[in-house]
Parts: C-alpha cells; sequence; structure tokens
C-alpha cells in the first residue's frame, strides 16, 4: 500500500524517491489564502492516528470545504540536454514554464498556459506516477492538492489518473496545443480547457481527438 503522508516542503526531487537522478525538480512558486488556510488544517488531520480509510473521507472532505485552493509550480527538467544542472535548476526560478494547480468541485486541476508549461506537465504526471510504482510517497516527495489527492482518492487510484492525465498532454502536444490542461477526481480523468473546468471540454481518454 503506498503511503500518503504529506510533507510540506516547497522544494521536491523526485531522484528521493525513485533512485533517478534524473527526475525533474518540482518547486512551489505561489499559493493563495485558501491553500494556505487547507494546508494548517490538513497538516494537523495528518498528525492524527487515523485508518486509511478514515484518512481518506477526511482528506475528501478537507478537499471540498476549500474549493478554490491552488498552487504554481516551477518544474525543471534535471535531463536537459547540454545544461548543467545547477544553472538549469536557476533558469526554472527565473525563467519559469509555470503549471497551475487547484482545488475545484472536489478534484484537482491541473494547467498550463504555454507550450513549453504543457511539457513540464507531462513530466509532472509522469514525475507522479513513477513515484506511486517506485512505492514511494508522493504527497511526501512534494505538496500541493495533489499530494491532498494521494490521501483522498488513494495511491493506486492516483497513479492511474497520473498515467491518464500523462498520455492526455501527450495528445494535446503532438496536436500543437499551446495551452491544456486535466482533471482528477474521484471516479474519472479527462482534459480541461481551464484551470476552472469541471466538465470535459476537449475528449476523454474513452475515445475522441484532442
Amino acid at each position: 500500500m503506498v503511503s500518503v503522508n504529506i510533507l510540506y516542503t516547497n522544494v521536491a526531487n523526485a531522484s528521493d524517491a525513485t533512485g533517478n537522478s534524473d527526475a525533474a525538480m518540482i518547486t512551489i512558486s505561489d499559493s493563495n489564502d485558501i491553500y494556505k488556510q487547507f494546508e494548517k488544517e490538513a497538516k494537523s488531520l495528518y498528525n492524527q492516528a487515523l485508518l486509511p480509510q478514515d484518512l481518506q473521507k477526511q482528506m475528501q472532505a478537507l478537499i471540498k470545504k476549500y474549493d478554490g485552493a491552488e498552487v504554481s509550480y516551477n518544474i525543471n527538467e534535471n535531463d536537459s540536454p547540454n545544461v548543467n544542472k545547477r544553472v538549469g535548476i536557476m533558469r526554472s526560478i527565473t525563467k519559469p514554464a509555470s503549471v497551475q494547480e487547484k482545488f475545484v468541485d472536489g478534484g484537482v486541476n491541473d494547467y498550463a498556459k504555454s507550450k513549453s508549461a504543457l511539457g513540464k506537465l507531462r513530466t509532472y504526471y509522469g514525475t507522479c506516477e513513477n513515484l506511486i510504482l517506485a512505492g514511494g510517497t508522493i504527497a511526501g516527495a512534494f505538496a500541493g492538492p495533489i499530494g491532498a489527492a494521494a490521501g483522498a482518492f488513494g495511491g493506486k487510484i492516483l497513479g492511474k489518473r497520473c498515467s491518464q492525465a500523462q498520455s492526455d498532454v501527450k495528445k494535446m502536444i503532438n496536436k500543437k496545443r499551446s495551452k491544456g490542461g486535466c482533471r482528477m477526481t474521484l471516479t474519472d480523468e479527462f482534459p480541461i480547457g481551464s484551470v476552472n473546468s469541471k466538465k470535459n471540454k476537449l475528449v476523454s481518454n474513452s475515445g475522441g481527438v484532442l
């Protein structure tokens, strides 16, 4: 069973969990007041000795309570060719390809506003999936709404959602789209047209063309 304990750090290097030194560096660059309030209550929740099923229920309730909580990530791929890793990290901070992540109506929405950010979003989903497959802690590697989703959905379900989302973003990239994102809930995953979308504005994994 995948652990879902959240460590509230601002920087994550997936190599800590996967053993892959070329994994992505993920930095929370900004968050709104709603997320900061959620973070405080979630910390208190995780400090309690709750059974996994009780933790899931409590976290699902928090996601709904703090609807609108949002963070922005800077995502740096440490394996970028011909780029010194230290320089690459600095570039990701000073010239970020930012990815937005937000609680919307009980689910987690991720959105990229540029072609470069779409590539980062694909990397982000892949990093999340790899952490789960490695038996690591997705939330233990970095915080943010997706860390809460690990607690609310469970690692197995979240891993499947991340795999589906990565596939959808790859299709967007192949179609030369300049922006896009995905929504993940307990029961579904699908592409979205804005960070606030509640419904599939493009096409689901079950059919159609992005």
